[in-house]
């Protein structure tokens, strides 16, 4: 792995913002995640919700408080067992973000991966 890539434009009709994931290796780039961030009006909450490169989709609320952003949703782990999880992204500065992903573990969470990413 040399890099992750996580790009975010606005939707043609600016009605939502459309994100993709690319995990760029030595031999090539895998376009994993391809996703949105939208307002649901039914629901009154931010969601987001990604398709992987596999056909698995995934739906979360989202909740923003100041700088971090909190996902939590079903999925699997890196045991391929099922799992409830949490991602947080947390604004350090306005061009570095940290992004964390978590396993419920009883009461707490697991810490399962985190990066860093850096705006070019």
């Amino acid at each position: 792995m040399l890099r992750i890539e996580t790009s975010y434009f606005p939707s043609d009709n600016n009605s939502y913002i459309r994100f993709t994931t690319h995990f760029v290796s030595t031999r090539g780039t895998l376009k994993n995640y391809d996703g949105s961030m939208y307002w649901d009006a039914a629901r009154h909450q931010l969601r987001m919700w990604y398709m992987s490169a596999s056909g698995q989709i995934t739906e979360s609320p989202m909740t923003i408080d100041g700088d971090r952003w909190r996902m939590e949703f079903e999925g699997t782990d890196f045991d391929d067992k099922p799992a409830v999880l949490q991602v947080l992204v947390e604004r350090k500065t306005n061009d570095l973000y940290h992004w964390s992903l978590a396993e419920k573990a009883g009461e707490g969470w697991k810490p399962l991966a985190g990066l860093d990413y850096a705006r070019k």
